[in-house]
């Protein structure tokens, strides 16, 4: 018989946080499961832990590719089972995450994806929760209306949050590998252009981050265009979108390039970063790409010294 959920789990160096990653997996209400551990030849004792946590559900392979792509690529292709889990080896579930997944799944069986809203933990225990601005306040469970709206304005889904059939994985051709960050976004973004997503305000997943602030550290990709926004300009052009979703990509693409004219400005790139602020257009982020504009004639460490003397400097521009 084939297990109801397979959930896949990369593993690289986490020796600290992937026990309870596999526990949170294992004390989940729905037993009938398998978990895949890919292990990208991790030099910690990682691996060592997950051969001492006996359960016949655990399977641990080695990596033969490279990246968390890869690693998840490999992983959903030994699934034995239909639907698909993700879970990173530093994040972990609450115990009803998988019987919420089966809950959409039952109720909304056209759904392309199904996720459940997480929680943000810093190191320092700063604990946020996820938002889905598009979604009703009034529902527990439903369709994402305006799905790139919604991400334009957030982050509606984590890949630790996130569960869909194998098929449909494979219809979007999997986790791209070769880029360098959004690999998630991108997949979850191609298949959100055929398909619902089905989401519940359930709190399934939390999401553990090291760092509270990221200011002063970006990693150079940061400055590319973002990997989804590239797809979506193109199939854009072919006149490949859904008419109802046009707009609401459009404020996608407008919501992405105003952070990375963000990050040009933090890097002390201003001749780009007002390069990239004037191509961008926008109905609805007409406030975010106002601060941008401000931001941009404010010399950096201005910037910086008003963001912690004055913490609701960017609310005042609301």
């Amino acid at each position: 018989m084939k297990p109801e959920f397979s959930i896949i789990i990369p593993l690289y160096n986490r020796g600290d946080t992937i026990k309870r990653a596999i526990l949170s997996v294992v004390n989940q209400y729905i037993t009938d499961i398998e978990i895949i551990i890919i292990d990208g030849g991790s030099t910690d004792q990682g691996p060592d832990i997950v051969s001492s946590i006996h359960d016949s559900r655990i399977i641990l392979k080695q990596q033969t590719g490279n990246g968390v792509a890869n690693a998840r690529n490999e992983g959903v292709f030994i699934a034995q089972s239909e639907m698909i889990a993700f879970l990173d080896s530093d994040d972990e579930w609450m115990p009803e995450y998988l019987t919420n997944i089966r809950v959409l799944k039952n109720r909304y069986p056209g759904a392309g994806i199904f996720a459940t809203r997480y929680a943000i933990q810093t190191k320092s225990g700063i604990f946020t929760k996820s938002k889905c601005p598009t979604f009703p306040k009034s529902q527990r469970e439903g369709i994402i209306p305006g799905y790139f709206l919604a991400a334009a304005i957030s982050e509606p889904l984590a890949t630790s949050a996130v569960a869909l059939p194998k098929h449909i994985f494979y219809e979007g051709g999997g986790f791209p590998e070769g880029i360098n960050y959004g690999e998630d976004m991108f997949l979850w973004g191609k298949i959100a252009l055929k398909y619902e997503i089905a989401y519940s305000t359930y709190i399934g997943a939390l999401y553990h981050i090291d760092a509270d602030n990221r200011l002063t550290y970006l990693p150079s990709h940061y400055y590319d265009i973002y990997p989804l926004v590239s797809y979506l300009q193109n199939v854009l052009y072919h006149n490949q979108v859904p008419d109802d979703e046009k707009e609401n990509i459009l404020e996608y693409i407008a919501s992405k390039e105003i952070n990375r004219s963000y990050y040009y400005y933090i890097a002390g790139d201003f001749s780009e970063a007002k390069n990239i602020s004037k191509k961008i257009k926008t109905k609805k982020l007409r406030l975010k790409l106002l601060k941008l504009k401000i931001a941009l004639h404010t010399p950096l460490l201005v910037f910086v010294i008003l963001k912690k003397i004055l913490p609701s400097y960017e609310d005042l521009l609301k």
